[in-house]
């Protein structure tokens, strides 16, 4: 099961056809659902109030606009003077196609953005081009939720700061059952975080997997924002036991006080190395159109 429900009542939510995709802005004073879509291009989503995405296949088939990331994100959430607390439920959703940039973007500070049994079955860039990520929340969340979460990269994984406003921070963001692997052989860091520029960091216990391209450091993956604190006792501290090699920030502080990176439970949150021991938590063959949600806790 499940660890975050979608907004009660969401079945009775206006749907929103949103066809083979494209941009849409959306009055925020409704709530929409998305259901069984199968897209050739973006959903692009600014303002709105609750929006559940259930259930669909979102595709970048082919370059929208400019061959940037922002222009083929598989899906955008954005906003302004929008309902503060606002939830966005994406469930059950494959993220793909052959031009696809970021996976998911979030800039609506304003939002909770819940992310459940989602598979992103490759972001394309590189350093000198497109750096896309897997999920990336620079324009800012309240709260982002994340549970079962399977990524293939070329690049990035988890872009987890805020780059927008200038001075702004992420709201907590809390990650259960969540896997980010190498496409290609080119993928480079995969996880990205910061403490002036994130609240808080949570990881379940050993759910939380990193498998990097052959022959690349662990610890080069493993990011804090250096631009805004570079000290050396900051950097991640790779360690090992029984499930192999992980990652702990134990001198990286929030700027609310305490640990930035924390488990579930307040003890130092673990960044594993490799694929967990199941293989990928979500696979494509369970998401997409046809998904059956497997109920919440």
């Amino acid at each position: 099961m499940l660890t975050w429900a979608p907004p009660s009542g969401w079945e009775n939510y206006t749907v929103l056809n949103v066809g083979a995709g494209g941009d849409f802005t959306l009055p925020n004073s409704v709530d929409y659902k998305i259901v069984g879509a199968s897209t050739t291009t973006r959903i692009n989503l600014t303002g709105g109030r609750n929006i559940v995405i259930f259930g669909s296949n979102v595709n970048v088939d082919a370059p929208y606009g400019d061959p940037t990331s922002t222009d083929n994100t598989g899906i955008k959430i954005g906003g302004s003077s929008t309902v503060i607390g606002r939830i966005i439920h994406i469930e059950g959703v494959e993220i793909g196609g052959a031009s696809l940039g970021d996976g998911i973007q979030a800039a609506d500070g304003n939002a909770i953005l819940q992310v459940e049994n989602v598979h992103v079955v490759k972001t394309h860039g590189s350093e000198s081009g497109v750096h896309a990520d897997c999920i990336q929340p620079w324009g800012g969340v309240l709260e982002l939720r994340i549970d079962r979460f399977s990524c293939y990269t070329q690049y990035q994984g988890g872009m987890w700061k805020r780059d927008l406003p200038s001075g702004s921070r992420n709201g907590p963001i809390h990650l259960r059952n969540v896997n980010v692997r190498d496409a290609d052989g080119l993928s480079q860091y995969l996880s990205w975080l910061s403490g002036p520029k994130n609240e808080r960091f949570y990881i379940d216990d050993d759910s939380f997997y990193m498998q990097g391209a052959a022959g690349r450091n662990f610890g080069a993956e493993v990011i804090w924002d250096a631009t805004s604190d570079g000290t050396v006792s900051n950097r991640p501290v790779i360690s090992s036991d029984g499930l192999g090699n992980y990652a702990t920030y134990p001198n990286l502080l929030s700027p609310l006080g305490g640990l930035l990176v924390q488990n579930f439970t307040g003890g130092l949150g673990k960044l594993r190395e490799g694929v967990p021991p199941g293989g990928d938590y979500v696979l494509p063959a369970n998401v997409g159109v046809g998904y059956v949600s497997p109920g919440y806790q």
